[in-house]
């Protein structure tokens, strides 16, 4: 990471003197512009709900409160862990320590997702409803904004999968968080371990309550997933000190003392197998997975090309409707233009066609069912 300029520093201080210590995180000036507006409106507004009125909120209180916080952030604690909550379309999602923090690309993905799910009636069972399956779900966000998005047209019900119970636990509160538009009754979330086989999918504490059911007898028409998909050394080496300082590293890099039960390969893949696998025996018929770049994305293609009864795969970038974002806003396609064809290979080969769609790097293999191609019939591995 390059060094920040003193005389950048100093023309920060001269502005605000809190600017400085948000630079150090931020990097650039209009972030740490941005990032002080929204510490003071957040101060502001807790301290309005404490004392009434803005007018009889004690100034030297009000700045000892800013102060702490951007004190916190220079530390590199994470925004939406200070601010508690984190915009995703058009939901609110509460954002708590020791569950990941939703990312933009995500956000993206999820509404192509649903603008795709709404225009094809041929990938659910019932043309008036569908079913979501979401695993590995972290704060709920995917599946939740899907409902957001697709329940004012079609009957929709999610389900999220997650092994962290805090996971688990933030999801459910950002279903009531988010009410309306929003309903608990067609949103769930349940526990269970995406890498183990059969049954166990769900924990024995859910089996007790009686919970097994919904799951081994069910079929979802849509399979999404956000699994633990970065290897040690890219952890250690490629994210954000606020990333390995302050996010859990369970959502982000596969244990390792996992993966000799696994089928072998790199350890960062090998959620994906199990994945698809489930996807096959919930009987989806379009399966959605995060990754974390292009040379990710060709090998996982790979795996699902390695199965029977797939047929159509793209790879999204983070743009996939090459809208490039923030600093470019509204600016269409780019070098890569919108739609090209890549190399997937492992040695840089051709191995399929592959629709590339959008701009960034590769961030989601998107999978669909073989037309004509009959659900898997086998519970075992689900």
């Amino acid at each position: 990471m390059p060094r920040l300029s003193n005389g950048l520093l100093r023309h920060a201080f001269t502005i605000n003197p809190l600017l400085p210590p948000l630079l150090r995180t931020c990097r650039t000036l209009p972030s740490a512009h941005n990032e002080l507006r929204w510490l003071r409106q957040h101060v502001d507004a807790r301290l309005e709900t404490k004392f009434g009125r803005k007018k009889d909120v004690p100034a030297p209180l009000r700045q000892r409160c800013i102060v702490n916080l951007v004190k916190k952030r220079a530390r590199g604690v994470p925004l939406q862990y200070i601010l508690g909550s984190q915009p995703f379309g058009d939901l609110d999602i509460l954002c708590r320590k020791g569950v990941l923090i939703p990312r933009q690309a995500t956000e993206e993905y999820t509404y192509r997702l649903s603008s795709i799910l709404l225009s094809t009636p041929s990938l659910r069972t019932d043309p008036k409803q569908i079913r979501i399956l979401d695993l590995c779900t972290g704060t709920g966000c995917i599946p939740l904004l899907l409902l957001s998005l697709l329940s004012p047209t079609l009957k929709t019900t999610v389900t999220g999968i997650d092994i962290s119970p805090t996971a688990l636990a933030l999801a459910r509160l950002n279903t009531t968080h988010n009410s309306p538009p929003l309903s608990s009754a067609h949103a769930r979330f349940a526990s269970g371990d995406v890498l183990a086989s059969g049954a166990a999918l769900l924990d024995e504490a859910h089996r007790a309550r009686g919970d097994e059911g919904w799951y081994g007898d069910e079929r979802f028409d849509v399979v999404t997933a956000n699994p633990p998909y970065i290897s040690r050394l890219g952890f250690n080496r490629d994210t954000e000190r606020s990333v390995r300082n302050f996010e859990p590293r369970l959502a982000l890099v596969p244990e390792e003392d996992r993966i000799g039960r696994i089928d072998k390969g790199r350890l960062e893949d090998i959620f994906y197998g199990r994945i698809v696998e489930k996807a096959e025996g919930v009987g989806a018929r379009i399966l959605v997975m995060e990754v974390a770049g292009t040379e990710q994305a060709g090998r996982v293609a790979r795996i699902v090309r390695g199965r029977k009864g797939w047929g159509k795969i793209e790879i999204w970038r983070d743009f996939p409707d090459g809208v490039v974002g923030e600093e470019g806003e509204g600016r269409i396609g780019g070098d890569e233009g919108i739609e090209g064809r890549g190399v997937v290979g492992e040695k840089g080969e051709l191995v399929e066609d592959i629709v590339f769609r959008g701009v960034g790097e590769g961030r989601s293999v998107v999978c669909w069912r073989a037309v004509g191609e009959p659900a898997s019939e086998s519970r075992g591995d689900i």
